[in-house]
């Protein structure tokens, strides 16, 4: 069996939050990815990129109809399909689709 690197990003210190109204609070306690080598100083451009694309989504498209009124998402698997690019931005953006997409199922 191949050894695939595994890559794990911190919860984030506070939640962030998508303002002035309503207050949606999206939380990823962690986040697991497989086969992804991501260095300690990407991680941080890697976890802003996926809040900013996760709030840029919620603004434009809205929480899928099952969530307008509160939930949680115990385990959400998420279909990701990733260009080779080695730019933490790109790969955030990329992941907060996917993400988004679960959410949305």
């Amino acid at each position: 069996m191949e050894n695939q690197k595994k890559s794990f990003l911190p919860p984030s210190p506070l939640p962030f939050s998508l303002s002035p109204s309503p207050k949606i609070i999206i939380q990823i306690d962690r986040l697991i990815l497989e086969g992804i080598d991501v260095s300690s100083s990407q991680r941080v451009k890697l976890q802003a990129a996926i809040e900013a694309e996760l709030a840029r989504l919620v603004r434009v498209n809205g929480l899928p109809e099952h969530l307008q009124t509160g939930g949680r998402i115990p385990k959400l698997p998420a279909n990701l399909s990733l260009t080779n690019s080695s730019n933490p931005m790109q790969l955030g953006r990329e992941i907060a689709q996917a993400i988004y997409g679960g959410m949305s199922l």
